[in-house]
């Protein structure tokens, strides 16, 4: 009796063994899948600024660029105290709860812009004025979860100008370099704009490279640094002037050329659209060109010649 009585608790044992062996294998292959990493899924050109002087979440924009989306549904953005980064990773975003983080789903562009609103940070705390943050996104897919090798930036909530942040972008115009009117060509153009003592006027600095052909009818790209400043009032530039090396660009569009006969003092008129691209485009100038496009944060590929 005592030996059949072992026997069926051993089987049961046994039983109950394999179960737990199998639910086990189980939840450690659902633990590891988020760990999955597809090749070329990368978040590139992450910047966190502030937009807006809230004193929340609400300030804050974050824009990144991903060329392959191929498998993901959508991203996952969160903000994470600065002190917390170094323990920050794929396991603790997973089991972020929605209020945590902001989720949106992919789109055909590979440029993203994200709005924060009401999230609170990755602590459960609400976003406050004289602490850093830094932005990380999870891609989420349906056969794996990735988050980003890159940081952004560490920022802190400021009171500023609503144009304050890191710009990227282009210039088209026909003007060379020594203020003469030539082809027509396209300059990269990169850095940051401040206001100036909350005045309404803006500064920027910025680099930038110039196409030329040397002796063997081949492209090489000269850099250059130079500033521009103007006045941005009730969503309108009235005026842009330029030092450095932008100062022939902006002087020779304004004064044209001396033998013009008609339209010969030109003009600059600017728009900020969707709080991220600020446009300012030559008037009256009819023989010159003169369209700068920045983006803040976001990478412009252009097609230099």
């Amino acid at each position: 009796m005592i030996t059949t009585t072992f026997l069926v608790k051993y089987k049961k044992m046994k039983i109950l063994s394999l179960f737990l062996l199998i639910f086990s294998t189980l939840l450690l292959y659902n633990c590891e899948e988020p760990f999955s990493v597809v090749e070329n899924q990368l978040i590139e050109n992450i910047y966190l600024f502030d937009i807006d002087n809230k004193g929340s979440s609400a300030d804050l924009c974050l824009t990144f660029t991903n060329t392959q989306t191929a498998q993901i549904s959508s991203y996952r953005t969160m903000l994470i105290p600065e002190d917390k980064i170094a323990d920050f990773d794929l396991n603790k975003a997973f089991l972020l709860a929605p209020e945590l983080y902001t989720e949106s789903f992919i789109n055909s562009n590979e440029s993203n812009v994200i709005y924060f609103k009401h999230q609170l940070d990755t602590e459960g705390d609400l976003i406050i004025p004289n602490k850093n943050y830094i932005a990380k996104v999870m891609m989420i897919g349906k056969e794996f979860n990735q988050l980003s090798l890159m940081n952004s930036n560490i920022l802190s909530l400021t009171d500023q100008g609503i144009l304050t942040g890191y710009y990227q972008g282009k210039l088209k115009t026909n003007i060379s370099e020594n203020g003469n009117f030539n082809n027509e060509r396209l300059l990269t153009i990169e850095g940051y704009i401040k206001e100036i003592d909350n005045s309404n006027k803006y500064s920027g600095g910025f680099t930038y490279t110039i196409p030329n052909n040397n002796n063997f009818g081949n492209n090489y790209f000269s850099p250059r640094e130079g500033s521009l400043r103007f006045i941005y009032s009730n969503g309108a530039i009235s005026s842009l002037e330029g030092s450095a090396g932008l100062a022939n660009y902006v002087n020779t569009y304004e004064d044209c050329l001396e033998n013009c006969l008609e339209n010969c003092l030109g003009s600059f008129s600017g728009t900020l659209s969707n709080d991220i691209k600020l446009t300012i485009i030559g008037e009256g100038c009819n023989i010159g060109i003169f369209e700068l496009t920045l983006v803040r944060s976001i990478e412009l590929v252009s097609d230099e010649g």
